[in-house]
């Protein structure tokens, strides 16, 4: 959150700044042309003494002194409308001093809305009353008067940004978006991205305003400009939901999931080598469980299990490497480039990626395929696996698709604009 001035700062700057007139102890009786009288009000010299001196005793910051005297004045009878506007004006800064904010308020509310207010000084009085209504918690006040100052024209950067907060800290969520969302873009233009807390704070506020998508995208660009596991951990889960994302995506969805997060689960590793097996791709399985069962992630109960997916897929992989020309013959032959795109990322997993990228693009050529984004979303992985990585981003944006496709396509080029690893 941004800082307002402390009280003591505070307290000074409002008795430098804006103090009241100062007034001869003659004031009453001083010879002026008479339409000058008419049209500047003043003070009676009695009143005159003890502003004068209420005035001196808040500048050497002698507030009790101040509020003594200032009660002196406000007990002189038959007081002019003008006078109780001086005596109020005076009496907030005293007040401010004392530490009584509840009868600051009141009064620089009370000197705002009177018609002696100097239409030059205005200004400065709104933004001291906001700052000690905002350090004194009343966010809903705050953020109303704030949003008044900034309709006249009020421009200070400070409390422009006090505007968003105090209505995030109200919880007033619609409005705190629309300010904090402005400041974002500001910030944006200015220095290429959002600062970290103003992120934070826009999704703590659409997660109050039960904005999920909103809330979503906000955590992705805090991943992508302020990478750390968590907000990794957050985008994966997000856009790895399975209500999100088609089942026929469950091994792409995997896929995203080991780059990132890494494999710490032995059992979750298991279903990922099952799936790629079953899709065709023991080398992507071998490559899974043997690291996994060597490190003893696989619980007891899976054990048998994984011992036995990964003999399969060294098998499976063993034949692959004996009918390697019949297989790749069998892929052109065929009817659809589908066999091709398949059998090239194979290749990729299998550590031969000139050759398996060149049979996908082949594979693109000769054109009818089943599902040309599972396609495109399985040519970007190949690139990325052989560390071809701005060729791998443009591939991932090529992707479309409305049931998540694209949802994991953009994540993976997220993944890649921070380079495919976490800081540190």
């Amino acid at each position: 959150m941004s800082k307002t001035p402390s009280r003591a700062l505070l307290a000074f700057a409002l008795a430098s700044a804006f103090a009241v007139p100062s007034f001869s102890a003659h004031a009453a009786d001083a010879a002026a042309p008479a339409a000058a009288a008419a049209s500047a009000p003043t003070v009676r010299a009695e009143l005159g003494k003890l502003l004068n001196q209420a005035q001196d005793a808040v500048r050497a910051g002698k507030f009790a002194d101040a509020a003594e005297l200032i009660k002196q004045a406000r007990a002189l009878a038959g007081l002019t409308p003008y006078e109780a506007y001086v005596i109020t004006r005076l009496n907030a800064q005293a007040a401010y001093g004392n530490g009584d904010v509840a009868t600051t308020i009141r009064d620089f509310e009370a000197t705002l809305a009177s018609e002696f207010m100097p239409a030059a000084e205005r200004r400065t009085i709104q933004e001291a009353l906001i700052k000690i209504v905002y350090n004194a918690k009343q966010y809903p006040k705050a953020a109303k008067l704030i949003a008044t100052w900034k309709a006249e024209g009020g421009k200070d950067p400070l409390l422009l940004s006090l505007l968003g907060q105090a209505y995030y800290l109200s919880e007033d969520w619609p409005a705190a978006l629309v300010e904090l969302q402005a400041q974002a873009n500001a910030e944006k233009a200015a220095n290429g991205k959002p600062s970290e807390k103003l992120l934070r704070m826009i999704a703590s506020a659409q997660s109050g305003n039960k904005d999920d998508a909103g809330y979503g995208n906000t955590v992705f660009q805090l991943a992508r400009y302020y990478p750390t596991a968590e907000y990794w951990q957050d985008v994966v889960a997000r856009n790895t939901d399975p209500d999100l994302v088609a089942k026929r995506l469950d091994l792409d969805m995997l896929r995203l999931r080991q780059a990132i997060l890494g494999v710490k689960d032995g059992n979750a590793a298991v279903t990922h080598a099952y799936l790629a097996q079953k899709a065709g791709y023991p080398a992507e399985a071998k490559a899974l469980l043997e690291p996994a069962l060597a490190a003893k992630l696989v619980s007891t109960a899976t054990l048998k299990e994984a011992t036995d997916a990964l003999r399969t897929a060294n098998r499976t992989l063993d034949a692959d490497h004996a009918q390697a020309a019949a297989n790749e013959a069998s892929a052109r032959q065929a009817k659809t480039g589908d066999g091709l795109v398949s059998l090239g990322l194979e290749l990729v997993l299998d550590g031969q990626a000139d050759k398996g990228l060149a049979m996908i693009e082949a594979g693109f050529t000769k054109g009818g395929l089943k599902n040309a984004d599972d396609a495109r979303l399985h040519q970007a992985y190949a690139l990325y696996r052989a560390g071809r990585l701005p060729e791998a981003a443009k591939a991932f944006e090529q992707v479309q698709g409305k049931d998540g496709a694209r949802l994991l396509a953009d994540t993976w080029a997220a993944w890649i604009a921070i380079g495919g690893k976490l800081p540190g």
